[in-house]
């Protein structure tokens, strides 16, 4: 038999750290921080490319976010590196939209920040001790 397997066998499991709770509900906030911000963009959203485009989009959107926090809180890790990098992405081109925000309206502009301060804080602890080890202990 394999000793890699025998070791990790051997290991105990690591029960899910408080901290992975807490990213998770950040995560959730995130999300629900996105309907607060379409109410007050809607009239912008619909003039630029119509209802039914952007009801699709953020319908699309919004389940894969959801689907990828519901897999962050199965501890899959793939969804947390997933997650990571369309964050990630989404940093340049969010420089240039926060700025059209908060011209149209600093609620929206401030929503923005509030939004993406929480989604970075729950990341961070997705990607720190102890949330790290978990994962590394789920991946095997």
């Amino acid at each position: 038999m394999d000793s890699n397997v025998t070791q990790r066998e051997s290991l105990p499991a690591i029960s899910r750290p408080s901290t992975i709770g807490l990213a998770l509900g950040l995560l959730w906030v995130g999300l629900v921080i996105g309907p607060l911000k379409l109410l007050l963009n809607w009239a912008y959203l619909v003039s630029r490319s119509g209802v039914a485009f952007n009801v699709f989009v953020v319908g699309v959107a919004s389940a894969f976010y959801c689907f990828l926090v519901w897999k962050i809180g199965e501890g899959k890790n793939w969804a947390r590196i997933a997650f990571l990098a369309l964050f990630v992405l989404g940093v340049a081109p969010y420089i240039f939209i926060l700025r059209s925000e908060f011209a149209r309206s600093p609620l929206l502009g401030t929503m923005s920040i509030l939004q993406a301060v929480i989604q970075g804080s729950g990341l961070f602890l997705l990607f720190t001790s102890p949330g790290n080890e978990w994962f590394r202990q789920k991946k095997n």
